[in-house]
């Protein structure tokens, strides 16, 4: 397996969080919403993957990423899917419906497709339930920002596995007050 880290996206990309409500436009400040919720950041889920979500369940990105053991995690649907592509950066817009808080109760990186455990794959989105099935979200969910790697060789850079479990629901008018 590679460990080279690939880079994804530019080095802080999620400072704002832009939700569109009613035709409206919210461009609120990441660091203020953590503060406000005690949580350490966002995670984003395309409409596609959102829809299955769990009380409890295993989430995969690519390779690595920044989330930490026991931290409260923002959970955000994508309404309209921003890009990057190492040059170019479009910032996707959040549903204002879905917005909930999880906990990180598992993290582990750079794992090879072939280490991941039975019980993770088991307990993980049905997008994501079976190896087969895994690798092709992360080609889906990072066909732009990986573009720049064939998709026959992502596979040799692994996953990271993070467990989530459910704590409550934020209403976007909590978001904005």
């Amino acid at each position: 397996m590679k460990k080279k880290t690939i880079k994804r996206h530019r080095k802080n990309p999620f400072n704002d969080l832009l939700f569109i409500n009613k035709q409206k436009r919210f461009h609120l400040k990441l660091k203020d919403i953590e503060k406000k919720f005690n949580v350490n950041g966002a995670i984003r889920f395309l409409k596609y993957d959102f829809k299955f979500l769990k009380k409890n369940f295993y989430h995969f990105n690519f390779q690595q990423c920044g989330h930490k053991k026991n931290d409260n995690y923002l959970i955000v649907r994508i309404k309209n899917p921003g890009f990057f592509n190492s040059y170019k950066e479009i910032t996707p817009i959040y549903d204002t419906k879905n917005i909930y808080i999880y906990k990180c109760t598992y993290i582990k990186q750079y794992v090879p497709y072939n280490n991941i455990n039975k019980s993770v794959i088991k307990k993980s989105l049905k997008t994501t339930n079976t190896i087969e099935k895994l690798f092709n979200t992360i080609k889906r969910r990072y066909k732009f920002s990986l573009n720049h790697i064939k998709q026959s060789e992502m596979k040799d850079f692994g996953v990271s596995i993070t467990g989530l479990k459910y704590l409550q629901k934020i209403n976007f008018s909590e978001l904005i007050k």
